[in-house]
């Protein structure tokens, strides 16, 4: 048990670190941002670093705020559906919905960025890209952790605790609050952390492709296609600092999954 839970914790903290490294180099002044830069000897290999740092970190803002609203929207419509599922009313739906998880989510998230891409910056009005980008991402990454509750409900409801509240006639919704509820957060943040790196995947490549924010700021798929078309080996930062990003914010939910899953 101490492994997966030093795995864990190793994945908070990258993924914390991350976040705070993107917020400090969004809010240092470009003087200081090149001094930490020259003293980490980025400079020397690329006199833009701070600049493409301050994009990078910009733009992994930008990417785990779509990735933290979409996680939540899994979260919920998988917990609640879940339960549904694990009920007597929705016992017919579950092979539905787990033909639905078999379905990639990079595959739904492309059909709806792409229809979304096919919509002018006018007829989207003063809705934000990304808060359509995150729904598309939750609505498509659901039932991993909808299948997953209603495993993991399904096993807590054949302990001996569930039977016995049962027989000494304790109503359904107790006995779920009870019995059910807090053994259901391991198993839903375990699917939430797969369901975070599938969003991750489809996020950066729909980026690099130039689909995943139409009207918005570049994410670090973006950034990482503008290092491709303008690299120079004598100023890669600009590819090599939003590919260490997004290889920070990736491996911190492999952790993460590894961790939760064990």
């Amino acid at each position: 048990m101490t492994q997966p839970r030093a795995m864990v914790g190793l994945g908070l903290c990258l993924l914390v670190l991350t976040v705070l490294v993107a917020v400090l180099a969004g809010l240092a002044s470009p003087d200081t941002l090149g001094g930490l830069t020259g003293l980490a000897g980025l400079s020397a290999i690329d006199p833009d670093g701070a600049g493409v740092a301050r994009q990078t970190s910009g733009a992994a803002m930008a990417d785990l705020s779509v990735l933290g609203a979409a996680a939540i929207g899994q979260a919920v419509l998988g917990l609640v559906v879940g339960l549904v599922l694990a009920s007597r009313v929705g016992a017919p739906l579950r092979g539905l919905v787990a033909s639905m998880r078999v379905v990639s989510v990079f595959l739904l998230t492309v059909f709806g960025l792409v229809l979304l891409r096919a919509f002018d910056a006018e007829s989207l009005g003063a809705v934000d890209p990304r808060v359509i980008t995150a729904a598309l991402l939750a609505l498509a990454s659901w039932p991993m952790a909808a299948m997953a509750v209603c495993a993991a409900a399904d096993l807590l409801a054949s302990t001996a605790y569930f039977a016995s509240a049962r027989e000494l006639g304790v109503n359904a919704v107790t006995r779920c609050i009870q019995h059910v509820l807090p053994g259901l957060w391991r198993p839903l943040l375990a699917a939430v952390a797969v369901g975070a790196i599938h969003m991750m995947g489809a996020l950066f490549t729909l980026g690099f492709l130039g689909v995943a924010t139409p009207g918005g700021a570049p994410g670090l798929g973006g950034l990482l296609r503008r290092g491709f078309d303008g690299f120079d080996p004598s100023a890669p930062a600009g590819l090599l600092i939003p590919a260490a990003a997004m290889t920070m914010i990736l491996l911190a939910f492999v952790l993460l999954r590894e961790g939760l899953r064990e």
